[in-house]
């Protein structure tokens, strides 16, 4: 599915770790830009202090910031697929972003196609944890939650109904225990969340 695919390069830009790469002078595979301005089929992408003359093979809006990675370098332009649309809550406290999936790679499984990361901090000396969910035909809105980015990775299970909080975990344990798996995972509770703290109503009341 695209959302496991790119789920873990979405999370590496959340991460505060990956700060100290800000400085990089060579432009990487894989960024996270801003679109300053549209010209016909090009346009000018922002990463970091640098301006890029680029083309995508998505539309896009100004303003708009987006996941992307480049695919080929031409007449001295660079060309990027977009992997992802970020919207920033305005909420200084936590921020949270949604992914929107390219239209032809919508799995029909998955309605609407978005997941939802939401990076939390309680204070300037404690570590970020993320909340990663996304909606289902069956269960809702599930998710999970990371603690700590350090093993043995405590998280949890996220969801809207506490039967389905007790199913995932009791399964979870079930599958590791027949498959003789040891992870290096901590299980702690599951966690009841509501869904408009991780989705606006326009996305979730709009048709796939």
């Amino acid at each position: 599915m695209h959302v496991l695919r790119i789920l873990p390069a979405f999370i590496k830009k959340l991460l505060p770790l990956q700060q100290h790469n800000q400085q990089a002078s060579v432009l990487p595979r894989l960024l996270t830009a801003e679109v300053q301005e549209i010209s016909g089929k090009t346009v000018i992408i922002k990463w970091q202090h640098k301006l890029i003359h680029a083309v995508l093979e998505t539309q896009v809006k100004k303003g708009e910031k987006l996941l992307l990675q480049l695919t080929a370098e031409k007449d001295g332009l660079k060309y990027y697929k977009v992997l992802a649309r970020y919207n920033e809550d305005v909420d200084p406290n936590t921020s949270w972003y949604t992914l929107v999936l390219p239209e032809q790679e919508i799995n029909q499984e998955m309605r609407p196609p978005f997941i939802a990361v939401k990076k939390h901090k309680k204070a300037d000396n404690t570590p970020f944890w993320l909340d990663i969910v996304l909606p289902t035909q069956s269960m809702g809105i599930v998710g999970v939650r990371i603690y700590a980015f350090q093993k043995p990775y405590p998280c949890s299970f996220l969801v809207e109904n506490q039967e389905y909080g007790k199913l995932l975990t009791d399964s979870v344990s079930a599958w590791l225990t027949a498959a003789g798996l040891e992870l290096p995972i901590e299980f702690k509770p599951f966690v009841l969340i509501r869904r408009h703290e991780y989705f606006p109503h326009s996305l979730l009341d709009r048709k796939a």
